[in-house]
């Protein structure tokens, strides 16, 4: 006989596997990973060049391209455990029925508009490889770039259709059931 412990574990493990959990999983190593990149990189940077003169070659430049995507990376974590910042002096005093419509009019536009800036940053990097644009220092494709924050992007917008989903069958995120 399974205790509840157990049960628990169960579920737990068929979940981990999920396309859902792969892709956060996913975008919070890659996330991480450009975290510590840019600490080392500012620090040995900050060594080299007060401390021997020589600063590293391209470094604002690389930190520069890693802030971009650190930030594009960490849009979908953001959105789907709705930890980002809000302003509810309105949205608490509504009753339940008009607060659940309200999410789902905001998540919907939210979507809609991280969708069309997906698109729209997806043709301007298309528009930059191209013309084989490229950073000053290290050479690397702002197409790439690009492209690479527009996919972000697609999924930030298809994190606040999931959104709407769990809005409208009464899911909570982890924040909510805080």
């Amino acid at each position: 006989m399974k205790d509840k412990h157990d049960i628990k574990w169960g579920r737990t493990r068929r979940r981990q596997f999920s396309f859902l959990w792969l892709t956060n999983e996913g975008l919070s190593l890659a996330a991480a990973g450009m975290v510590g990149m840019l600490m080392f990189l500012t620090f040995a940077d900050v060594i080299g060049r007060y401390v021997f003169n020589r600063p590293i070659f391209g470094a604002y430049e690389l930190i520069e391209v890693l802030m971009g995507l650190l930030i594009f990376a960490g849009l979908p974590l953001v959105s789907r455990s709705r930890a980002h910042i809000t302003v509810d002096f309105i949205s608490y005093r509504l009753p339940a029925t008009l607060a659940m419509i309200q999410k789902l009019i905001v998540n919907l536009l939210c979507g809609a508009t991280a969708g069309i800036m997906a698109w729209r940053i997806w043709v301007y990097g298309s528009r930059l490889s191209r013309f084989n644009e490229t950073t000053l220092e290290l050479g690397i494709s702002r197409g790439l770039i690009a492209k690479a924050m527009a996919v972000m992007l697609a999924f930030t917008s298809l994190v606040f259709l999931l959104n709407t989903w769990d809005s409208l069958t009464g899911k909570k995120s982890a924040k909510q059931k805080e």
